[in-house]
């Protein structure tokens, strides 16, 4: 079938990266709420057929990169706002216009519909919704949908809820989490107990092994119960053939298939799921059936037997982890090369090089339903026999946690720019999802490493000039479960702009001159301190061609004794005493007092005072009335 290509809109060009840590967007108040969207339709052909509000803002993935589709939302005019990976996985496009058959691969399902659930932004400027995928000749429009089209779906009424929702698990706000939905087929109303004792039976599953054990923080864990009228999933080759009436009509020998085990009613399976507080692509389905089956298509299927758990795990891990099965079957492989990661067409299998030689890790010939022409990382594995992940299969699971969810959250102050004065103390603050034994954190100032460790940054604005400054973290998790992380999913960063306000800077006077009321020593300023400027000091109306020497301390009020010097007072300690200066014939004289550029001494306040060797009283020297300077940026 040869499809025929829309247009494409326009795109917007022009990204701003900060540093090199690829920081994802912050997620804070300002950011757009997230909408959940459900596609439906085929390769001809995609729409929107519901959409809801969600209660958290938007966050954006970074499995963008790897992405066969998108849904993309344009502007007025059709330039793109912004793009979000839609996951087709599950979809086969080799088929007859308008097919509606179903591919098995053991337990591998793919279906010629196209159904699925994707969150986008809700921007104030999005005119269109538009669904594009990758196909041979490139990219291709199947689908448009307009504003007043999306706005009519959200403010649809609710249908009326006949299903009972549980959090299972509650790691942190949906927003940055990856919320695994679970939803029971077969289970009458009687039992639901035994759904819950279900679900819990397989999160123990799944987070008892790694990597979700060390990542448990990343997801949540949400079941929808929706009773059936009866118990168990249709067997249609059974003697006799088993009916039974259930919610999603679960039945074995899907596709021709015995042990597949899938559900027929995918609509009703979509809307129940989007009941959840939030869904993902990834949605598992546990049936009330003692006969062993599972499938994983847009569903991840299985049944609810002694080996349930571990079943569902294997299927989990091929819808959120897009790991093939290392089964062998028949022949030889000839294809080209697989896009699962722990599998290879490659005899020297340097798709996993960095593995071989340990953890198990090798070469073994067998995989993908074949026994030649094709080869796993190891001899056994969850994905093939063992109840158990090779490192391979755990290291690809790690960094798709890494695509979906952000490991640095609650980011405080949010984003935007931050503003901040002189003297003060800043303080930076994130949340941390990388487990603490593993995570390298790093605080960068202009980027340059100010701070090793921590979650919190204290800064103080008086070591930098004010002005614009780059403030970065960033969050390494250097696991031992990873090792082949070219894309840097790994690694994270926020970066804030910091601008910081300089203190203006004063110099006043205060206080009076004593001696002969002719010659009276006035203190003065030119100027205001500055870092990095001189301030000068000057004295005028005092004697001519008189020694003057000028005195920098700390602010004091001390009279001194009438016997010495009636009328006078000292204003300032005499910490550090200026080189003397001889008067003009005008009685006046100045010193510059050099300021340093040295950050810290923003705010930093001093007195000066003038002393005049004049013989009108007993102590010879009259005094100026006192100068106090605080040194601004």
């Amino acid at each position: 079938m040869k499809l025929r290509s829309m247009p494409l809109s326009p795109a917007i060009a022009g990204l701003f990266t900060l540093a090199a840590i690829a920081p994802l967007p912050a997620q804070d108040a300002t950011a757009p709420a997230a909408l959940l969207l459900l596609l439906q339709g085929d390769a001809d052909r995609v729409t929107v057929t519901h959409a809801w509000r969600k209660d958290f803002a938007f966050h954006a993935s970074r499995d963008a990169a790897a992405a066969k589709a998108w849904v993309q939302l344009l502007d007025v005019k059709g330039r793109l706002l912004q793009q979000v990976p839609l996951d087709l996985s599950h979809v086969h496009f080799d088929r007859a216009r308008g097919g509606r058959d179903v591919l098995i691969s053991e337990d591998r399902l793919l279906t010629g519909d196209i159904r699925a659930h994707v969150k986008v932004p809700d921007l104030p400027e999005l005119a269109t919704v538009e669904i594009v995928r990758r196909d041979d000749s490139g990219a291709v429009s199947f689908g448009r949908v307009d504003r007043a089209t999306l706005d009519r779906l959200l403010s649809a009424p609710p249908p009326p809820q006949a299903v009972t929702i549980t959090t299972h698990l509650d790691s942190g706000p949906s927003a940055n989490r990856y919320d695994i939905v679970v939803l029971g087929d077969g289970y009458i109303l009687a039992d639901q107990a035994q759904f819950n004792a279900d679900v819990d039976a397989w999160i123990n599953d799944l987070f008892g092994r790694e990597p979700f054990k060390s990542y448990q923080g990343m997801f949540n864990v949400h079941s929808v119960f929706r009773p059936s009228a009866e118990r168990g999933a249709d067997d249609p080759m059974a003697v006799p053939p088993i009916v039974v009436d259930t919610a999603y009509e679960a039945s074995y020998w899907t596709g021709g298939v015995e042990r597949c085990l899938y559900i027929q009613d995918e609509p009703q399976a979509d809307l129940d799921a989007a009941m959840a507080p939030d869904v993902e692509s990834s949605i598992a389905v546990l049936v009330n059936s003692p006969k062993y089956g599972g499938c994983a298509g847009r569903f991840a299927v299985t049944y609810n037997g002694s080996l349930g758990p571990q079943v569902q795990t294997h299927e989990f891990c091929h819808s959120f982890g897009g790991l093939a099965d290392e089964y062998g079957g028949t022949g030889t492989y000839t294809g080209p090369e697989p896009t699962e990661p722990n599998v290879t067409a490659d005899p020297t299998c340097a798709k996993w090089a960095s593995w071989i030689g340990s953890s198990g890790v090798g070469c073994f010939e067998g995989g993908r339903y074949f026994d030649n022409g094709i080869w796993r990382p190891a001899d056994d594995c969850l994905m093939r026999a063992s109840s158990t992940l090779c490192a391979v299969c755990v290291e690809q699971l790690t960094k798709r946690g890494f695509e979906s969810v952000s490991p640095i959250e609650n980011v405080q102050p949010a984003a935007g720019p931050v503003q901040a004065s002189q003297p003060a103390i800043q303080t930076f603050q994130i949340g941390s999802l990388v487990p603490a034994a593993t995570a390298r954190i790093q605080w960068k100032v202009g980027g340059q490493v100010a701070q090793i460790g921590g979650t919190t940054f204290s800064f103080d604005t008086s070591s930098v000039p004010a002005g614009l400054h780059f403030i970065q973290v960033e969050v390494a998790d250097q696991t031992a479960l990873v090792r082949n992380d070219p894309r840097g999913l790994l690694t994270n960063g926020r970066t804030w702009l910091l601008t910081v306000v300089g203190t203006a800077g004063s110099a006043t006077t205060f206080g009076a001159p004593c001696g002969d009321p002719a010659t009276l020593p006035l203190l003065d300023h030119t100027g205001v301190p500055r870092l990095g400027q001189p301030l000068d000091v000057t004295l005028s109306g005092a004697a001519a061609q008189a020694t003057a020497v000028l005195w920098v301390g700390s602010r004091i009020d001390l009279p001194l004794p009438a016997t010495l010097a009636p009328g006078c007072s000292l204003y300032a300690t005499q910490d550090a005493l200026l080189p003397p200066r001889l008067t003009s014939a005008g009685g006046s004289a100045s010193v510059s007092i050099p300021i340093p550029s040295t950050a810290t001494l923003v705010g930093a306040t001093f007195t000066s005072q003038w002393g005049v060797v004049q013989a009108v009283n007993p102590l010879g020297v009259v005094f100026s009335n006192g100068g106090e300077a605080t040194i601004g940026s």
